[in-house]
């Protein structure tokens, strides 16, 4: 999966191990995949790192106490969209609009506009984290392009005000939406073009459960903060 590809490539430069190596055998790819997503939401961390770059200890952070004992929401439950949109009301309704266009096509099997929709919530999202930089003067507020607005925005984001996190599980977090969205750039440009195969429904419906919960931190830790009062 890509969110798992991204997760994986985020942790490797960390602790500068080699790239992603060969697949996991069949039977261990969906337990590696669970693994690498906990560890990009920051519910898990490894310890020790295999020769193929999968982990072998796993250790439950902070925040995955904080998970387990508060029993979170999550994207498959129903209503998840509207009781995150009534959490957080200062995301763009575009984000929210998106978000539910792409269920709605997940729901009719529909996996090429599923992916362009969940692509426009995260530019939305990231162009809203790119003006609030620039209104703060921490990037040059000239990129038009997407990937250039992400170059800006991973390399200034540590300036920002830390919200309520503490600063090592913001940076982690972070760190892994904007992976999130690289990887969900592409996939949005490759749907787009004719002639490209139509994407792996379990891929789309992996992304969206990734939009859900990555989208919003770059709302909470680097766009709301930074919003005049309401």
């Amino acid at each position: 999966m890509e969110l798992t590809y991204g997760a994986h490539k985020v942790l490797m430069d960390q602790v500068g191990a080699p790239g992603v190596s060969s697949s996991p055998p069949p039977a261990l790819h969906k337990a590696y995949s669970a693994a690498w997503t906990l560890i990009g939401r920051g519910v898990i961390y490894p310890h020790l790192v295999g020769d193929q770059g999968h982990p072998m200890r796993l250790h439950v952070t902070e925040k995955g106490v904080q998970v387990l004992a508060a029993r979170q929401d999550a994207p498959h439950r129903a209503g998840f969209l509207k009781r995150l949109w009534e959490r957080l009301p200062r995301i763009e309704d575009e984000v929210f609009t998106r978000l539910q266009d792409a269920q709605d096509c997940l729901d009719a099997d529909l996996f090429r506009p599923a992916i362009v929709m969940i692509g426009i919530a995260a530019e939305v999202t990231i162009k809203a984290a790119y003006k609030t930089m620039a209104q703060l003067s921490l990037v040059r507020g000239e990129a038009s392009q997407l990937k250039d607005m992400l170059v800006e925005v991973h390399a200034q984001h540590g300036a920002l005000r830390d919200g309520d996190a503490s600063r090592s599980d913001r940076v982690h977090r972070i760190k892994m939406a904007l992976a999130f969205v690289e990887t969900v750039r592409t996939q949005r440009n490759d749907a787009a073009h004719p002639g490209n195969p139509s994407p792996d429904g379990a891929i789309v419906r992996a992304q969206f459960t990734s939009a859900c919960l990555h989208l919003p931190v770059v709302w909470e830790l680097l766009v709301i903060p930074n919003l005049p009062p309401s």
